[in-house]
């Protein structure tokens, strides 16, 4: 042989019958006993049913924190701007209102809602119980303000994400 011959890349690939294995009769899987247990043991149902309930708990103990602390954070901020000149004062203070303002709404309504959840059965630990069904509603509200070029910046983008969760 050359090299380069063709001859040998056939002979390399060349394969001799059977193209195909004998399949075994029986099936390779051995069964597997049923380990699962019907019923969930006492500590892990005990868990299952308290999680929710301290997860819950801990989250309103963090926005009622966060509701106390925010705005004397943001007066001690604006007290600390005096420092500055009155350009940056006024850029600094517009900064911080764009930013905590909307943070504190969103805390303030979100509070009564959380504190109306009531988990009756681990069942019930999902998002329908937190999130009333009337805010979906919101949602082709906003996308036909997009789709009409009436949205804000904000609109906008909440209307991005929703799409790419589709």
């Amino acid at each position: 042989m050359e090299p380069y011959d063709p001859t040998l890349d056939e002979m390399i690939c060349f394969y001799k019958p059977p193209l195909h294995l004998p399949r075994p009769s029986a099936p390779l899987v051995a069964d597997v006993p049923d380990v699962v247990p019907n019923q969930l043991p006492e500590a892990v149902a005990s868990f299952v049913e308290t999680a929710p309930k301290v997860l819950l708990r801990g989250i309103l103990d963090a926005i009622d924190g966060l509701l106390d602390t925010l705005p004397s954070a943001v007066a001690i901020f604006k007290e600390r701007l005096k420092a500055f000149s009155s350009g940056q004062q006024l850029v600094a203070q517009s900064l911080v209102d764009q930013a905590a303002e909307p943070v504190l709404k969103i805390l303030e309504n979100l509070r009564p809602l959380l504190a109306q959840v009531d988990f009756t059965s681990p069942a019930d630990s999902s998002f329908a119980n937190v999130i009333p069904a009337e805010a979906f509603l919101v949602v082709p509200a906003l996308m036909q303000k997009v789709k009409n070029g009436k949205a804000s910046a904000n609109e906008m983008f909440a209307a991005a994400v929703i799409k790419d969760k589709q």
